[in-house]
Formats: C-alpha cells, structure tokens, sequence
C-alpha cells in the first residue's frame, strides 16, 4: 500500500475514533448488485485458502464455549462459514442472504440440520437463536446502529452474538454499537492476503445479557 494512502487511512480512522466525522459516508450495496456478483463469482474467494483462517477463528468461536446450539449466520452468502462447522456441534443452523444465486448454492449444498433462505435481515423479522452471527454485514446497512440493536434482540438470553468486521475507516462507529448490546469476552484481530482488507479484521464475541 503507498505511503499516501496509509497517511490518509490513519487521519481517517482517527477523524472517526474521536468523532469529528462520521460513517455516513458508508452506503449499502443495491440487493440487485450482489445477486449479479454472486452470479458473476466475484465473491468465490471467500471460499479460498487465504479466507479459510478468518472461517476458523470464527468457528472457533462459536464451538468455543461448547455446542452453540441454535445458530443463525446473517449474510451467509453461499454457507462457507456453515462449511467450516462440523455437523454434529450444533442444534439447527440457519442462513439468511439477499442474494438468491448465493441462497441457491449454499442449498444445493446438502448440509445436515441446516437452512437457507433469501431474506433481507434489515427489513424482514427473523426467529431468535442461541448464537447469532455478522459476518462482515454490519456496515452494509443503511442504520447500522439501528441493524445491530435490532440483531442483539435475536439471540436468546445468555446466547451469544459473534460479530466480524474488517478494519477500515469509520469501523469504530459499528464497534461502538456492538459494544452497546452485549459484553464481549472474546476479541481477535486476524491479518491475511485479502487486498480489500489491507489492516485485517476484527472478530469479537458477545455474551447477551
């Protein structure tokens, strides 16, 4: 990454740490663009070997306190995370993705107890879970604080809320409102090769009250 570049990143994170700007800036993709980039396998390297140690670290910490008992993964794409959970650790599993192409592939998948359903998790109600996942979905909404309240009310008391964002400028402002809904127990930074997340990413866990 060129010097500028890292200069500019580092003022922008601060700008945001402190407050004097905020993550506004930061819009949702159309649910159109994400169907057409599944289709298109822009997001196929999700399942390659530079993204397998994030997949572990988040599977880790989900098995990590014993079975997670019912799961449910926001923003499964095409179930890589359920890839990397063995079938016998958990009670149910359930995946929500807008993407209907990615919906269909993680189905055709045949995974044990397991589901998948196109559903807009921002706007459409879902069933509590005993563990509920983020997996890089946080600041794809357009009220993140709102999206990430709305979310810690879907796990059951005592469950757990696992939350994975890559480091990027205004980062803080989605940390700062997980840290409002739970209290975290876990917190891992993991750094790999992807060269859309040149500062790593964040996976923290949350214990609901």
């Amino acid at each position: 990454m060129r010097v500028r570049t890292r200069l500019r990143d580092a003022a922008r994170f601060a700008a945001y740490r402190v407050g004097v700007r905020n993550a506004s800036h930061l819009r949702p993709w159309p649910t159109g663009t994400w169907n057409d980039d599944w289709q298109a396998g822009t997001w196929d390297y999700m399942a390659d070997t530079a993204e397998a140690p994030r997949y572990a670290l988040l599977a880790g910490l989900i098995l990590s306190e014993g079975s997670p008992g019912t799961v449910l993964d926001i923003g499964c794409g095409s179930g890589t995370l359920r890839h990397h959970l063995h079938p016998d650790s958990f009670t149910s599993y359930r995946g929500v993705d807008i993407a209907p192409s990615a919906i269909e592939r993680a189905a055709s998948a045949g995974y044990e107890r397991s589901t998948f359903a196109c559903t807009d998790a921002s706007t459409q109600p879902l069933d509590p879970a005993e563990t509920v996942v983020l997996n890089e979905v946080a600041y794809l909404v357009a009220d993140p604080a709102a999206f990430i309240a709305d979310v810690g009310r879907l796990v059951v008391p005592g469950g757990r809320l696992i939350a994975s964002i890559y480091r990027h400028p205004g980062d803080i402002v989605h940390w700062r409102a997980l840290d409002r809904v739970g209290l975290a127990t876990e917190r891992i930074w993991v750094r790999n090769k992807n060269p859309s997340a040149p500062y790593g990413t964040r996976i923290v866990s949350y214990r609901m009250p």
